[in-house]
């Protein structure tokens, strides 16, 4: 009852908040890292990418290592790329370290590469095909933004809110929770089709515009001006701020 508005960075956590106020809007967090928004024009390398705070058992290796094990038993081509740090003791719900889990796997470094923390990501990105998020809860997916804004498009869940971010099918893929055989399937097709592969690369790039420092500072200059105007009707159901 004390506050003007409530900012969301996505439209599913806006939609979500309905049911207790009605005076939300959403800005989206902007691209933190330079890009030259360049599109990859083929996916020979078949380079994967996933990048997090492994330390954190939301951000589900687990299930990161299962759909790399399902996948090279199609491909023993495809490399994956762990970026960020990794606690191989992390247990999971059955008691399994990570590192059991790769042993029981028998993923090795032809396939698997953990990277820890780099300092420059622009490198990671500018040489891989397609980011994977496995997480099981994000407040945004800034990772899916900084990918796209190389080119580069990612698989996620479809029960993240991902939507705002990644549209299936045109610059990513969406796919249930755990559906191994459905993230391989795709990944699989994905590199067999260049010219598929070129137009959702392409696509990454004018999704990701929308996330620029220019678009995301022109929105708060709006709701800041419509604040200090102090004209709360402005807020209610807004959903777009900031539109030229």
């Amino acid at each position: 009852e004390k506050i003007d508005c409530v900012i969301w960075l996505t439209e599913y956590s806006k939609y979500a908040s309905r049911y207790f106020m009605n005076n939300s809007i959403k800005i989206e967090n902007a691209i933190p890292i330079q890009s030259k928004l360049n599109y990859k024009k083929n996916c020979v390398k078949k380079e994967l990418v996933s990048i997090a705070r492994f330390d954190d058992q939301r951000k589900n290796l687990k299930g990161l290592l299962y759909f790399l094990s399902e996948l090279i038993k199609v491909d023993n081509s495809f490399r994956l790329n762990v970026v960020g740090n990794v606690n191989f003791n992390l247990r999971d719900e059955d008691g399994k370290t990570i590192s059991e889990l790769i042993k029981e796997l028998n993923l090795t470094e032809k396939n698997l590469i953990f990277k820890g923390q780099v300092e420059n990501i622009n490198e990671i990105y500018e040489k891989v095909d397609f980011n994977i998020v496995t997480s099981y809860h994000e407040g945004f997916g800034l990772t899916i933004i900084e990918a796209a804004a190389y080119g580069v498009p990612t698989l996620g869940y479809n029960d993240n809110g991902y939507e705002d971010m990644i549209k299936d099918n045109v610059n990513g893929y969406l796919v249930d929770r755990d559906d191994y055989k459905k993230m391989v399937e795709l990944i699989v097709n994905i590199f067999k089709n260049n010219k598929k592969y070129r137009e959702m690369s392409e696509n990454c790039i004018g999704c990701s515009k929308k996330y620029l420092n220019d678009e995301i500072v022109c929105k708060w200059k709006t709701l800041l001006k419509n604040f200090f105007e102090m004209d709360k009707n402005k807020f209610v159901g807004i959903s777009k701020v900031g539109e030229k």
